[in-house]
């Protein structure tokens, strides 16, 4: 059972939401977001799928495009085998970027207050940090 804390601040955070128009804002946003992620899917050979819905998206790297073979399985990553997506999360680290790294892709989910000039940032050194899983891909 929840507790009148619980309640309260529950309510409280769906007023702040209602207040600063949080959710129309993430639909917006997220469109923007998806928009420029699927541009850079058309450009680099590395990206096999973008997928997301509002402001929560992720990016699948693949070897092969075609076939939709990973770069890495779950025995690469338990064997300590370097993880392309480790690779262009650390060189995206040194850009002011944080994207958090998984197995088989990215997953994207900035603040919902994030404004359009910190998306193209994001977007960019995600673009320009792929370049090392590119060199990777067949096709």
């Amino acid at each position: 059972m929840r507790t009148l804390v619980e309640v309260t601040e529950a309510l409280a955070a769906i007023g702040g939401y209602r207040r600063l128009n949080l959710v129309d804002r993430a639909c917006e946003t997220g469109a923007y977001l998806a928009e420029k992620l699927q541009e850079l899917k058309s450009k680099h050979p590395s990206i096999g799928d973008v997928r997301g819905l509002g402001l929560f998206h992720a990016v699948e790297p693949v070897r092969n495009r075609q076939t939709w073979q990973p770069f890495n399985t779950m025995r690469d990553k338990v064997a300590g085998t370097p993880l392309p997506v480790d690779a262009v999360a650390g060189e995206m680290s040194t850009k002011g970027v944080s994207v958090q790294a998984w197995l088989s892709h990215f997953v994207i989910a900035p603040p919902l207050i994030i404004s359009r000039r910190e998306i193209d940032q994001g977007v960019r050194a995600l673009d320009e940090s792929l370049h090392m899983a590119d060199r990777q891909a067949e096709g």
